[in-house]
């Protein structure tokens, strides 16, 4: 099952392109059964989510799409469920097979579309915030970082501490600059342009 898994996987471009050589294919061929004989051995522990855990970030470190995973346990499960079915096989070994199928599909689409979704609200919060970072570049710190979802509140509290800081440096230099140009109109700082040098007028003779 795993070989006939593996050269399909060989023959479709989507899913060849993730391994560089048939070196690379076979030494992740040889990962699976040991994999899946420790989950059935030994149960959901520990060790089992560990590694699991570990392939996940795998194939999102590659791109590996939810749907090629769930596609190749439908492959593998398919015979397996026939096999399970015996002398019943040609009666119900296609419809499991086909049960199985319709519900890794269900898996496949709601994951994805989670995926999806958590990827459209992370794109809104970082035009939000890049937008709001323009607008503090450009020296407006008026329009404060609003609307974005619960779990970026610490990031939405940063950003609000780091633009008082800015309104209350800008403040105080326009409060500098005005009494500077106060004290050049005339104040204790101002300058007075030197008029014509005083003469002595000499006495005649």
């Amino acid at each position: 099952m795993l070989d006939a898994l593996y050269e399909r996987i060989a023959r479709t471009p989507e899913t060849s392109g993730f391994f560089s050589s048939q070196s690379t294919i076979a030494a992740d061929r040889t990962k699976l059964t040991p994999h899946w004989s420790a989950l059935f051995a030994h149960g959901a522990g520990a060790h089992y989510f560990g590694c699991a855990e570990k392939a996940g970030k795998a194939n999102a470190r590659i791109g590996l799409s939810p749907q090629w995973h769930s596609g190749a346990y439908a492959r593998v499960l398919e015979p397996i469920m026939r096999k399970l079915a015996g002398p019943f096989a040609h009666v119900i070994g296609g419809k499991i097979a086909t049960l199985i199928k319709l519900a890794l599909l269900d898996m496949e689409i709601a994951a994805e579309t989670c995926f999806a979704a958590e990827e459209e609200r992370r794109s809104k919060v970082m035009d939000a915030v890049g937008e709001a970072l323009r607008r503090m570049t450009d020296g407006d710190f008026s329009v404060p970082l609003t609307g974005l979802p619960s779990w970026y509140a610490s990031i939405q509290h940063d950003f609000e501490t780091m633009r008082a800081t800015g309104r209350r440096s800008t403040r105080r230099s326009r409060a500098d600059f005005t009494g500077a140009r106060h004290g050049c109109a005339g104040g204790p700082l101002s300058f007075r342009r030197p008029g014509p040098p005083h003469r002595t007028a000499r006495r005649q003779p």
